[in-house]
């Protein structure tokens, strides 16, 4: 069975065969359509003999995420955290990786009622993320990108590009105090020891199978803080209805153990620094790119920020996001 919007061609195909067979399977039984992701990709479950499944991956040879994907899967670490890398034809534009399961972290947090549940499979997806905080080279190819204070300001300048562009009214509280607030935010962020961070780490790019946590989607990994990877899941605009306030203490309690020296301050500058990133992506996503479902993320993305901001003292991007979350309760209403 073959379900798609995305043509294969024959040599694709015969990729997949080959591939399929240098790791001991002869034959496909199914292949179904697995969806796209923000970035364009798109993606085929491949189920085989013995009920094994892959995934092939239909991607843009052009983008230049492929060289870190590709070095990425070239170190030892990574078998830890991702699923194995089985194959790939770059002038196709398809590479073949294990499946780490369908079911999402965000959709098994919503489907448990307990919070006890909840924190116990967030605190292991935390363990996780600091092994590979720990254990993930940084030199070679992988040491190449990095934040920056530059590309933290690009972060805030998408956001506020792609924000005024879906409420252009709101362009004068993007003023000049945002500007400085920002500045200072990204000034701030770009101190901090860097790791290789996974850069998206959010719960839909995280699978759960037989127990097993996976990240997925981590083609744009760089040195950077570690907190920015860790405040992308705690303060996730997905799954912010799972957050309650216990169950925030409890995994910044269990934060504290992962990294010994856990600072608070650093910690919400790369929270408010993710969330400018990711009300961005969201209007691009919606506005440009015409995946209007997006438009549901932007409220409490925002409201969390304002949050954050009004208990840190950054007032001027507390106001805008204040304003951001009114129009967009006014604008889903509308929807």
């Amino acid at each position: 069975m073959i379900a798609s919007n995305i043509f294969l061609s024959t040599p694709v195909f015969t990729f997949l065969r080959t591939t399929l067979l240098q790791h001991g399977i002869k034959r496909i039984l199914r292949m179904d359509w697995a969806g796209t992701a923000g970035s364009g990709r798109a993606f085929y479950r491949i189920t085989t003999t013995g009920n094994r499944r892959c995934i092939l991956m239909v991607w843009n040879p052009h983008d230049p995420d492929w060289d870190f994907f590709l070095a990425l899967h070239e170190t030892n670490a990574i078998t830890e955290f991702s699923p194995a890398l089985l194959g790939y034809d770059r002038p196709l534009g398809v590479l073949l990786v294990a499946d780490g399961g369908a079911r999402r972290l965000k959709d098994i947090l919503f489907s448990y009622e307990n919070e006890a549940e909840r924190l116990a499979l967030l605190k292991d997806t935390f363990a996780l993320l600091h092994r590979w905080h720990t254990k993930m080279p940084r030199d070679g190819v992988l040491g190449s990108r990095a934040f920056t204070t530059e590309y933290f300001l690009w972060e805030s300048s998408y956001c506020k590009t792609h924000c005024t562009e879906l409420f252009p009214h709101l362009r004068p509280i993007f003023n000049v105090e945002w500007d400085t607030e920002c500045a200072q935010l990204a000034q701030k962020a770009a101190s901090h020891e860097p790791v290789l961070v996974h850069r998206d780490l959010q719960s839909e790019n995280i699978l759960v199978q037989d127990g097993e946590i996976t990240f997925v989607d981590i083609q744009g990994a760089r040195l950077g803080p570690a907190y920015y990877d860790v405040a992308s899941l705690l303060y996730d605009p997905y799954i912010a209805p799972v957050y309650t306030e216990t169950l925030r203490i409890s995994l910044k309690e269990y934060l504290r153990q992962c990294y010994p020296r856990f600072s608070e301050e650093l910690f919400a500058v790369c929270a408010m620094q993710r969330l400018l990133q990711a009300l961005g992506a969201y209007a691009n996503l919606y506005q440009n790119k015409q995946k209007h479902w997006y438009a549901a993320y932007i409220y409490p993305a925002a409201m969390q920020l304002e949050k954050i901001c009004e208990e840190k003292g950054y007032s001027a991007i507390a106001a805008a996001m204040r304003a951001l979350s009114l129009e967009c309760t006014a604008f889903l209403t509308k929807k």
